[in-house]
């Protein structure tokens, strides 16, 4: 697993971090990278904009449960 960590979090570190661990074929912390960042995302457009990169990762990496909620974020994205 890739050791990639951003001080202080932020959207943006996050995102990196899925970013290359997904350029490592590091499926595991590209996936938490992910949730993290739309975790830390500021609104909900930058949050549907993140699912819908994060869901074929989550997939990937077999977290089925993070795929449905992910799915689910881009289907009713909150107003």
């Amino acid at each position: 697993a890739l050791n990639l960590t951003f001080w202080p979090p932020s959207t943006a570190g996050h995102y990196l971090t899925a970013r290359v661990a997904v350029t490592n074929d590091d499926l595991d912390t590209a996936n938490t990278a992910y949730q993290d960042a739309i975790a830390a995302a500021p609104d909900t457009a930058s949050a549907a904009y993140l699912a819908e990169r994060a869901l074929p990762v989550a997939i990937g990496a077999g977290d089925m449960k993070a795929a449905l909620r992910l799915s689910q974020t881009i289907a009713n994205p909150k107003q």
